[in-house]
């Protein structure tokens, strides 16, 4: 008996091991994300972070002038209405400061969907960050 437990554990590991290895390669085949699609989300308030929905940010460069323009889709997780300050900041690729815009105010429905929109303001921008927190 234990001979057959071992010949079917040895012809289990030849079958998977090639499948289990060709999935490995696969999965380091995949690349990460350039600079330009990543963003930020960071929320003054725990509370606020459970409160608002947050979807992926869309993120367009004009071939012309290289500027980069956003949406984010925002929506309030709860029945009752939400009033949120938002700031934004551009990074280039090293990670240097290059723009942080003044705060703005947004009204969030209940479960509606807002989309707040900004734009670069620079070639370099690779990467931002948007700030929320409640208004004031």
């Amino acid at each position: 008996m234990v001979k057959t437990s071992l010949s079917l554990t040895a012809v289990t590991l030849l079958v998977c091991m090639p499948l289990w290895m060709s999935a490995s390669c696969a999965h380091q085949a995949v690349k990460a994300p350039p600079l330009s699609e990543r963003a930020s989300v960071v929320f003054a308030d725990e509370q606020l972070r459970e409160r608002l929905i947050i979807g992926d940010p869309k993120i367009e460069r004009d071939d012309a002038d290289s500027i980069r323009y956003v949406k984010v889709p925002v929506r309030a997780g709860t029945q009752l209405k939400i009033f949120i300050d938002y700031r934004v900041t551009f990074f280039d690729g090293a990670g240097v400061k290059l723009k942080q815009s003044s705060w703005q105010t947004r009204t969030l429905d209940a479960g509606m969907e807002e989309t707040i929109t900004f734009n670069s303001t620079a070639p370099q921008a690779a990467s931002f960050q948007i700030e929320l927190r409640y208004a004031k």
